[in-house]
């Protein structure tokens, strides 16, 4: 699967934040430096996150080292400790830099994690698709798809009420954007998901036939993260929908 962010965070704090919104797009109630009961005393962690979609709920602890060198084995000890203490059902730690032999060997058989940020992201990677990706897509490219779908009984009754030059100026946008609106979004959003779920490889350039590439720049066709494909694409759906909004005097 794709990544979902491009590069790698500079600071803990920016590697604690990004880990907290993936979490939260994927559906899970988090809390960021969230204070925890343990068996003895109370300990802060980075990220505390519920997953309510399953029953019983589950949760998992997230710590984000963002070091200078692979984490050392004592660390893992203690934070499989904070882990098994709290009642967690997971632990995963995510480290920039890696993580030494005998971390490695310390989490073995256990419920602890070790991840790099790409392995962190690869992980949640489908199901960030499935919660967030899909569904804000789909918002977005729901008026364009009106607005050039071969029959709209509600947009067609609002078009013949316009003037004619409206009308002709309606037809013609329709025309220029009618295979813009349905080709590439059927790859990404196909109409049975979530029973199939998209199959994405990015860039787009690579998986999808020529025709469906037509009109899309090369800044979407060539990029290689999910949020910034996503958010290219809603952008730039919003500006193909404000030049038929503003042929209605407003949303249709």
């Amino acid at each position: 699967m794709p990544l979902i962010e491009l590069g790698s965070p500079s600071t803990w704090k920016e590697l604690e934040q990004l880990v907290g919104q993936i979490l939260s797009e994927c559906g899970f109630a988090v809390e960021l430096q969230r204070e925890i009961t343990l068996v003895r005393g109370a300990a802060t962690v980075d990220a505390y996150a519920v997953d309510r979609s399953t029953t019983p709920s589950s949760s998992v602890i997230v710590e984000c080292k963002t070091w200078d060198v692979a984490i050392p084995q004592h660390v893992v000890h203690s934070f499989r400790t904070v882990v098994s203490d709290s009642g967690a059902n997971r632990g995963i730690l995510v480290s920039l830099k890696g993580f030494q032999s005998g971390a490695i060997l310390a989490a073995e058989k256990s419920n602890i994690s070790l991840l790099s940020w790409m392995e962190f992201q690869e992980l949640f990677s489908e199901r960030w698709i499935h919660n967030y990706m899909v569904p804000l897509l789909r918002r977005e490219i729901d008026p364009l798809v009106e607005y050039t779908e071969p029959i709209n009984s509600r947009i067609f009754r609002k078009a013949d009420a316009l003037s004619a030059n409206k009308q002709k100026e309606f037809r013609l946008r329709r025309e220029q954007y009618r295979l813009l609106a349905w080709k590439l979004p059927w790859f990404i959003i196909p109409p049975d998901f979530p029973i199939a779920g998209p199959d994405l490889t990015l860039p787009l350039r690579r998986i999808l036939p020529t025709g469906a590439q037509d009109g899309y720049p090369d800044f979407i066709l060539d990029e290689m993260a999910l949020r910034p494909l996503a958010e290219h694409l809603a952008n730039f759906w919003r500006d193909i929908i404000a030049t038929f909004d503003s042929i209605f005097g407003g949303r249709a």
